[in-house]
């Protein structure tokens, strides 16, 4: 099955039904602005990653109580040319099955947001190609474009606020009002710990392991929850510093450089 066209004629929601409809195997690559590939598998959506460096898996794996450094590079040693690093993982006990899911979809709703947003130019579909992560685990697309299109009217929601990704964030001085305790959840609470000092929400993204919508859905929450502030330029930021940065000279990346104990990328 040949498909391809602009989007212009096709929306990426009714290109990805088709191909679940009739339960292909491939990748669709869309091009633009805001483009991506998505991977499919029997119909099912498994993987998306925009058209930089294939790393934002990496650096949302590999980092204390998801997964160690070695395991991630047992797992890409072990697979070889094969597409099954997923696979591998759950299997050889490096990470839970749920926990691997639920890191690759906030992974993959960056790029499906972005698409759906911005969307322009063409696309192609391109039977049996896969993605090294592999099918461990597959998601029905209606689903899945039912959750991205409630992100979108959410992100579209709070553009007033967070009107990009690289707005700065930094934590209240006080609790809002008169509030002697607030209740906030683990997630709210990881992000609020992370705030040693002034960052951007793609910063906070990378620190946590998260996709950076999922971040930006966190940060609004707690700015009208009056727990944290946003601006628009890190000099406006840097005005409110609570307390020192931690120290940069060890950053948690996911970037090749040739050590064993670093996390490696496929491309």
């Amino acid at each position: 099955m040949t498909l391809n066209g602009t989007l212009e004629d096709f929306s990426p929601a009714g290109i990805l039904k088709v191909l679940s409809a009739d339960a292909r195997t491939g990748a669709v690559r869309f091009g633009g602005p805001a483009g991506c590939t998505v991977y499919l598998h029997r119909g099912q959506l498994y993987f998306a990653r925009n058209e930089g460096p294939d790393e934002a898996l990496a650096t949302a794996l590999v980092r204390p109580g998801r997964l160690s450094a070695d395991d991630w590079g047992r797992a890409i040693d072990a697979s070889g040319d094969r597409p099954m690093v997923g696979e591998l993982l759950v299997r050889d006990g490096a990470i839970s099955p749920d926990l691997l899911a639920s890191v690759v979809l906030s992974v993959v709703y960056d790029p499906l947001i972005e698409l759906f947003r911005d969307g322009s130019g063409e696309f192609d579909f391109e039977p049996d190609t896969v993605h090294w992560l592999g099918p461990f685990r597959a998601f029905p697309v209606d689903a899945i474009m039912g959750e991205v299109r409630k992100r979108v009217r959410e992100v579209d929601e709070f553009a007033d606020t967070i009107p990009d990704l690289g707005v700065w964030v930094e934590a209240s001085r006080t609790l809002p009002g008169n509030a002697a305790q607030v209740t906030i959840l683990r997630e709210d609470w990881e992000l609020v710990t992370a705030l040693s000092g002034p960052r951007t929400i793609q910063e906070l993204a990378t620190e946590l392991g998260r996709g950076a919508y999922s971040t930006a859905r966190v940060v609004n929450r707690l700015h009208q929850a009056g727990l944290v502030e946003v601006v628009s330029t890190d000099v406006e930021a840097q005005v409110g510093t609570l307390r020192p940065a931690e120290p940069t000279s060890a950053p948690d990346t996911a970037t090749d450089r040739g050590s064993d104990d670093e996390p490696r990328n496929r491309t």
